[in-house]
């Protein structure tokens, strides 16, 4: 029989300090990259949901008001530059007393304000037949882009970048 050569077998444990730079420069070069990439997703998101959410709750008030006691004013939105809020307007002077019925009170995320209100007195009043008088809001971010929300005369929402 013919003897086996004996096999040695190398254990290395751990990473040579070149791996080891190597790994750490990939790494590095790829978060330059992703990092800004991210950001602006981050930013776009945040101005898309809050566009959104603001469609979404203006149907919502629209809906109230068709459905609210006819001696209310129906439902009011008030906007800011930081957000808006939504309430039942009993004593109809367009003001948050009290006694009325708050709906939804939202703030802007950071970041995202509202720069442009076409409303008259700042407030968008849907009537018990779902009517309001036509207007729209742009929502912006701090870098200038911008969502404009638009709602006719009978109610009709739209969004336009």
């Amino acid at each position: 029989m013919e003897k086996r050569a004996a096999i040695q077998i190398r254990i290395d444990n751990g990473f040579t300090l070149l791996e080891l730079l190597t790994i750490i420069a990939i790494i590095s070069t790829l978060v330059t990259i992703a990092v800004p990439n991210y950001m602006e997703w981050v930013h776009s998101s945040r101005l898309k949901t809050t566009s959104q959410t603001l469609m979404t709750d203006l149907s919502m008030s629209r809906m109230h008001a068709i459905k609210a006691n006819p001696d209310t004013d129906g439902v009011t939105v008030l906007f800011s530059s930081s957000g808006y809020i939504i309430f039942i307007d009993s004593n109809k002077n367009s003001v948050v007393d009290s006694t009325e019925q708050v709906l939804k009170d939202v703030d802007f995320p950071f970041g995202i304000s509202l720069t442009a209100i076409t409303f008259t007195g700042n407030k968008a009043i849907f009537h018990k037949t779902g009517y309001m008088g036509a207007g729209s809001v742009t929502i912006s971010r701090s870098d200038g882009k911008s969502i404009k929300i638009i709602v006719n005369a009978v109610g009709r929402i739209r969004m336009e970048t």
